[in-house]
């Protein structure tokens, strides 16, 4: 059974047993607990005390896998709000619909992602913006080969409603009382509009809770454990194979969208960096498979779906169902 209390527990919890044991190593720069559990109070008190986020307010977090997605995204929750993670690959129209579509008018983001933000800051349909450079956190040197964005010197930009990162951080502003419970809202992913529209997908903090808790017990994870994060933290792999590899063998092997599995997995290497220096990626296979620390709603969910499947196929050869 997961713990029943909000995601941000962990953190403090984490912060009080582990102070200076390595939260995150980035690019060979180590955060420890102590200071992720600092700065995130730090970004939760700006956001409450001036942008105005109250309990349950959506804010827009846009940025490529960085401590500052990491420490914002806790941020956000220690505010008592809810996160609401964007694609980076996303244009400005996509970033107002999501805004507006949530209710959002603040937005951490990073600064080569920011010229897509500013015309919203300008219009007034964001009130706030947070804006981060990743060079603040490459504070070692490193042998390893850093791109040029994450390397960037820090932009100083000046705009009414913009604050940097690190202004923010220096303002040390401490947040009210903690009173999210674990069913309130903590993350809301917009899926990526395959079959219409994005729809934003609602985890409460229990169910978040239940999939992190899950995910400790079936691989049996120890505090003394490193894990890599390299999947793009905002679904990028989930969007390509919507969106690009499973309509694709659709076309191939002529299969109708209703005949399709329910749970899906697919293998994947990485292949060749493009002319651009992204990395892209080669489908091995796509295969019927099972879920791993599934949230308590998935099966209810996954029982319709499968029983709309056999009534509907049931309906086409005529028989009773």
């Amino acid at each position: 059974m997961a713990p029943a209390t909000n995601m941000f527990y962990n953190a403090e919890v984490s912060a009080r047993r582990f102070p200076h044991k390595p939260f995150l190593v980035y690019y060979d720069t180590l955060v420890s607990f102590s200071e992720f559990h600092d700065e995130a109070q730090r970004i939760a008190g700006y956001l409450e005390q001036r942008c105005g986020i109250l309990k349950g307010d959506r804010v827009l977090l846009l940025m490529q896998n960085s401590p500052q997605f990491m420490i914002g995204y806790y941020g956000i929750l220690r505010a008592n709000a809810v996160v609401v993670p964007l694609n980076p690959m996303n244009l400005t129209q996509e970033i107002l619909r999501y805004a507006k579509d949530c209710g959002a008018n603040t937005l951490l983001v990073s600064q080569e992602l920011y010229p897509r933000v500013e015309p919203l800051l300008k219009s007034g349909d964001l009130r706030h913006v947070i804006v981060a450079a990743y060079s603040d956190y490459l504070k070692e040197a490193t042998s390893l080969a850093v791109p040029d964005f994450i390397t960037a010197a820090r932009v100083d930009h000046q705009a009414q409603g913009l604050t940097l990162w690190k202004d923010v951080l220096a303002a040390n502003l401490k947040p009210g009382p903690l009173t999210a419970g674990p069913d309130d809202l903590c993350v809301m992913p917009y899926t990526s509009g395959t079959t219409g529209q994005p729809k934003g997908c609602m985890h409460t903090h229990r169910t978040v809770m239940h999939t992190t808790a899950g995910g400790m017990q079936w691989f049996a994870l120890q505090p003394e454990f490193t894990l890599l994060a390299v999947a793009p933290m905002f679904q990028t792999l989930r969007t390509k194979m919507e969106t690009e590899w499973t309509p694709g063998m659709m076309r191939l092997l002529g299969i109708e969208r209703d005949a399709l599995p329910i749970i899906w997995d697919a293998d994947f290497l990485y292949g060749p960096r493009s002319v651009s220096g992204e990395d892209t990626y080669v489908l091995c296979e796509i295969n019927v498979s099972s879920v791993f620390a599934i949230p308590d709603q998935a099966p209810e969910a996954i029982a319709r779906l499968a029983l709309t499947r056999l009534r509907s196929a049931n309906a086409s050869r005529g028989t009773g169902f």
